[in-house]
Order: C-alpha cells, then structure tokens, then sequence
C-alpha cells in the first residue's frame, strides 16, 4: 500500500520527517519530493511484509511524524 501527501514545511519541518523516515524505516520507505515554497510531496510505501497492517503503519508513521514536529517547535520557543 502506498500514500502520498502534500505537506508544509512549517507545520512538519525536515527534521521531523528525517527522524519519523529513521524510526519506521523496518516498516515503510518515504520519498519526500520538494514542492514550491514551503511544501513537499511525501509518499508512504509499506513494505510487504507488513502489508496486513498497512493503514495501521502510515497513520502511526504520519502520527509520530506529528509528534517530533510539535516537539521541535515547543524546542523552538
């Protein structure tokens, strides 16, 4: 399974999707394709050995990726 969403730079910075594409790297590959300003097209690619769970993997994936960012911003303050 694969899911690909436009995201914002200022909402998720590079960092945090560096470290959410390092933890679940085991269960899905992300591609992270530069758009204009401040935005990115990121593509989630479950592996197959996972497929069974692959929702699952990409909301927990997108969620931890949340995560770090609310992290790096309270770090920013």
């Amino acid at each position: 399974m694969q899911v690909s969403r436009t995201i914002d730079h200022t909402v998720y910075p590079r960092k945090a999707l560096a470290e959410a594409r390092q933890a679940y790297r085991e269960y899905c590959s992300v591609t992270i394709v530069p758009l204009s300003g401040q935005r990115a097209q990121v593509t989630i690619s479950v592996k197959m050995a996972y497929c069974e769970s692959a929702r699952e993997v990409i909301l927990e994936f997108l969620n931890y990726a949340l995560d770090r960012s609310v992290q790096a911003h309270f770090e920013d303050e």
